[in-house]
This record gives structure tokens, C-alpha cells and sequence, in this order.
């Protein structure tokens, strides 16, 4: 008679030394406890000292680009209002040279004698620069001081007609306010003004 004898897996395997059986998986082998490894994020090491450095870096880069901007607009503002106020001093008076251009010679009839020159030395625009009592007196003036920003500032006029499209009618005026002591101006405005009293001539 065959006899078959059932001989048990190894105890420390857990397995059939003959095999597994027919259809059935063959069991893992249990894991050796110094086989184990822990796959996982490593303990809480906190920041190294190179990622501390270029967070304070960067932090500091943001803090200077935004004092900057601060600093930036400050200076606009002030230099904005400056120019602000001294515009409306070359204003004031580019007014009142308005006003005399358009009375110089109006209420002679029928019209001026200086209207025919054929100097430009002798026509509106010259007799206009020269007069004292209804034109502006000379060629350049300096029409005062005063302070803006915490700057003492001059406003200067200078006149011309030679370099006009026309000489004898047209005059051209430049202002500069600088300071007293001729230091690059801070403004600096050109303007052309017709003498009216050539609106009657023939």
C-alpha cells in the first residue's frame, strides 16, 4: 500500500516545502523584523539656514523696491507742485503782455505808421518791445523773486521779433525761472504774441 505522508511547512517560513497546493497562489514570506523599512516624509527638521538667508533677502529686496516707490512719488509730487506754481507765475505775466499787445496802438486811426515799416527795427513788434510806457520796456527783464519748494526763484523774459515768421507784427517771448544764482532752470516756456494794431493795417 502507498502511503503519503503530510509533512508540515517550515515554522519559520509558514510555507509547504512541497509547494503550494494545486491552484493556490503561493504565500509571501513573512517580513523579518529588521527588514522593515519606513518609507514616509522624514521627521520635521525645520528650515536650514541658506533657505532662512534667501527668505530675509527676498524680503528685504521687497521692502526696498516699495520704499523706493514711496520715495518716488514723494519727489513727483513735490517737483509736480513746483512746476505747478511756477507755471502759473509765467502765466500771470505772459497775461498781462497780452493785454498790452492788444491795446499797443489799437486807437491810432486809421492805423499805426509803423504798420508800413520796411525795417522790422520800426515796425509793431519793435516799437511794441521798446515802449516803456505801453509795451514792455526792452528785450529781457527780470520780472521778480520768489519762493517755491523751499528755493528762492527768479522769472526772466527775454523778447524778440528777428527770428519770427513775421518781424514786423510778431513777437516771440521766452521765460526761464531759475535760481538767483543762474543754476540750470527749473521751467522753462516759449510763447509768439501778435501786436493787434496789425489787424488794421492795410
Amino acid at each position: 500500500m502507498l502511503r503519503i505522508w503530510h509533512r508540515q511547512g517550515h515554522p519559520n517560513l509558514g510555507v509547504n516545502p512541497l509547494g503550494p497546493k494545486p491552484g493556490q497562489a503561493a504565500p509571501f514570506p513573512r517580513e523579518s523584523p529588521q527588514a522593515k523599512v519606513q518609507i514616509g516624509p522624514a521627521g520635521n527638521q525645520g528650515f536650514s539656514l541658506v533657505e532662512v538667508m534667501v527668505s530675509m533677502i527676498i524680503t528685504l529686496s521687497f521692502l526696498m523696491i516699495t520704499l523706493q516707490i514711496f520715495l518716488s512719488a514723494a519727489y513727483l509730487r513735490a517737483r509736480s507742485t513746483e512746476y505747478n506754481e511756477t507755471y502759473n507765475w509765467i502765466q500771470e505775466d505772459f497775461e498781462q503782455v497780452l493785454t498790452k499787445a492788444k491795446a499797443y496802438q489799437v486807437q491810432v486811426k486809421p492805423y499805426s505808421s509803423q504798420c508800413g515799416a520796411a525795417n522790422p527795427d520800426n515796425g509793431l513788434a519793435a516799437g511794441f518791445i521798446a515802449d516803456s510806457a505801453d509795451g514792455l520796456g526792452g528785450s529781457s527783464a527780470t520780472l521778480g523773486t520768489r519762493t517755491y519748494g523751499g528755493k528762492n526763484l527768479e522769472l526772466r523774459r527775454t523778447a524778440s521779433y528777428n527770428d519770427t515768421l513775421d518781424p514786423n507784427r510778431l513777437i516771440k517771448l521766452q521765460y526761464a525761472i531759475v535760481p538767483p544764482g543762474g543754476s540750470p532752470p527749473v521751467l522753462e516756456l516759449e510763447t509768439k504774441v501778435v501786436i493787434y494794431a496789425a489787424f488794421n493795417c492795410p
